[in-house]
């Protein structure tokens, strides 16, 4: 084993005889080199006992657990305590010693004079340490290779980004730029702060920067998209420190820079489960858990964050196999590994739905398996209503039968005031959900929200694949707007659902915050590329598919929104219910129309349902796209 100066056993040594010879030095000091003998006699009597104190009060205060090369200045008041506190117990033994013990009582001066110099000493040892250790001769790189750097931010985020980059060869810190007036021109962890924000093209340009990086922790929206516009047209790439709760957590380390992406430009806080954690430990955890649709977007990230409140068993669902199967392999990477049961199935088969519940027996149901392209189901409405209809149908039956204490309904905006085949089947599950009545064991709750980012089928993936084979883009409309949220956002807020009281209607609505401007979008998502919209990757308008809005709603026609218990969940009161006789009249009607493939019948029935569907089926021929 190769020997290390540094190690615990070195480090007694080398504290040991500082405490030695600070102790015969202050004396020396204090005698003005003369030690009368008495003292002198106490001197040599004392220096092992000192010694020994000394090093068992640093144990006393964890000095060994530190490590000298990252000796940081809470470390250094540590050591300033476990000093201050030995010499203390000195000045304490000289006033109250008895005479008898005089020989043990050290002179006032002495102990002071000791003080300093242990401290002194023992910080510069460890300073030294550190200073050895930054400058230790580092990985050679060609010096073409060396990126130069300017940090945006001079806060605490930027000091911690800065100090990792100085210990690494491949970056020089050029500066920091930063809006306060009172840190420009000033000297932070030796790196000048150049100016403000407003001087970042002139600043790329004379130091010939290469990188970027965003050191702000959590840059709003405003302050990133000002980054952007100031970037624009400059040979320069943006990088963004990692976010500080993925640092704390270890997921991340200071030096994993990463590019800047939609979703920080959305800016959206995740929900914050500790607010209603007990409630949501008492729903979930040991709890049987079934996701339908669990191999998609928004069933597979329920699984995964469902993991960590340790339910008795997730029931995975999904007719995909694909799906379950890479979800099996991500389940299988955290920590701890759930129990989980892989069920490939289809909600449709309602024989199949009723097995799975006999035998698994769930507590709390998330159905999140639904046809949700929009054009598609235009061109396939007996679908979207086998599926999105009955299927839900089936599962909320099943969970009534086998008195699961919670069901919820994973809607869409796309359901108030439907004007595509899609929307109405998410509208009339809602009902079937709204139908099963208050006199049950069964809590059902339906939740609507908008478009999530990155999920199959979104608009991101899409335009990020035009992006990457040199475009051009292709736009339904320049004035069509979304709602958007993250995939994360989106569950944590559906898991927060699964514990309101939804006695009401059983409608819930996920906070949205402002629609985005698709037409903003891309042109986001072409900068974020490092290029330039109508320059580099054009933007084409192609007109609106059938089914598509201009803009979607987040409530219809005699539906109100009140506030929850959370303050990003907001419950719908809606004046439309359907149930009894004639609703399943009109059920048993629309599956008879989609086993036939009966578009015309299907349309006809959507109107009959009366919740704001359009009047007329569009033509729509094998030569549409």
């Amino acid at each position: 084993m190769a020997y290390d100066p540094y190690s615990k056993t070195n480090q007694y040594i080398i504290d040991g005889g500082i405490a030695g010879i600070a102790f015969y030095l202050a004396h020396l000091i204090r005698f003005e080199g003369a030690i009368p003998p008495p003292n002198s006699s106490q001197l040599w009597t004392l220096i092992p006992v000192v010694i020994v104190l000394r090093l068992l009060n640093n144990v006393l205060f964890g000095i060994y657990h530190q490590i000298w090369r990252y000796i940081s200045i809470k470390d250094a008041l540590r050591i300033t305590q476990a000093s201050l506190a030995f010499s203390a117990l000195l000045v304490v033994l000289r006033l109250t010693l008895p005479d008898q013990l005089q020989f043990f009582r050290i002179p006032m001066g002495v102990i002071a004079i000791d003080f300093l110099l242990v401290l002194q000493a023992v910080l510069s040892f460890r300073l030294l340490r550190r200073i050895l250790y930054q400058r230790q001769p580092r990985r050679k790189v060609d010096l073409q290779q060396v990126k130069r750097v300017l940090l945006i931010g001079a806060g605490s985020t930027g000091v911690l980004t800065a100090k990792e980059l100085l210990s690494r060869s491949d970056r020089k810190i050029v500066g920091f730029l930063d809006d306060n007036p009172k840190k420009i021109r000033a000297l932070i962890s030796g790196i000048r702060v150049l100016g403000p924000l407003d001087r970042l093209s002139e600043f790329v340009n004379e130091y010939e920067v290469s990188e970027v990086i965003l050191c702000i922790g959590s840059a709003p929206t405003k302050a990133l998209r000002r980054i952007w516009r100031l970037c624009d047209g400059l040979d320069v790439q943006i990088l963004m420190m990692p976010a500080l709760d993925e640092m704390i957590d270890g997921k991340v380390q200071v030096n994993r820079f990463r590019q800047a992406s939609m979703e920080d430009l959305l800016a959206r806080k995740s929900a914050d489960h500790s607010v209603n954690k007990p409630k949501l430990v008492e729903c979930y955890q040991a709890k049987r858990i079934l996701i339908a649709g669990a191999g998609g977007s928004i069933g597979s990230e329920l699984a995964r964050q469902l993991a960590g409140f340790n339910p008795g068993q997730l029931l995975l669902v999904d007719k995909d196999e694909n799906g379950l199967y890479e979800l099996q392999f991500q389940l299988e990477a955290q920590t701890p590994k759930p129990c989980y049961r892989l069920l490939v199935a289809d909600i449709r088969d309602k024989q199949r739905v009723e097995n799975i519940f006999e035998r698994f027996n769930p507590d709390v149901v998330f159905h999140a398996a639904a046809h949700k392209h929009v054009p598609l189901m235009e061109l396939n409405p007996g679908e979207a209503v086998l599926n999105n209809v009955f299927g839900t149908k089936n599962l909320a039956d099943q969970a009534i039968s086998c008195g699961a204490s919670s069901f919820v309904l994973i809607s869409t905006d796309k359901a108030v005031n439907p004007s595509s085949v899609m929307g109405a089947s998410k509208r009339l599950a809602e009902l079937v959900v709204q139908s099963k009545g208050s006199d049950i064991a069964t809590r059902f709750s339906c939740v609507r929200f908008g478009n999530v980012m990155s999920s199959r089928g979104s608009v991101i993936p899409l335009f990020q694949k035009q992006i990457a084979t040199g475009g051009p883009i292709t736009l339904t409309d320049p004035q069509v707007s979304r709602y958007l949220m993250t995939i994360p956002e989106a569950v944590q807020l559906l898991i927060q659902v699964g514990t309101l009281d939804s006695r009401n209607d059983g409608i819930f609505m996920l906070d949205m915050g402002d629609p985005v401007q698709i037409a903003d979008l891309a042109r986001d998502l072409i900068e974020l590329s490092g290029l330039r919209p109508g320059h580099d990757i054009h933007i084409k308008t192609v007109g609106l598919r059938p089914g598509e809005k201009l803009r979607e709603e987040l409530f219809g026609d005699g539906e109100q929104l009140t506030r929850t218990d959370h303050p990003k969940i907001l419950a719908v009161n809606s004046a439309t219910r359907l149930e009894g006789e004639q609703f399943d009249a009109l059920l048993n009607g629309l599956l008879d129309a989609a086993h036939q493939d009966n578009s015309e019948k299907i349309y006809h029935l959507f109107q009959e349902f009366k919740f704001g569907f359009r009047q007329e089926k569009p033509d729509l021929t094998l030569s549409d796209h």
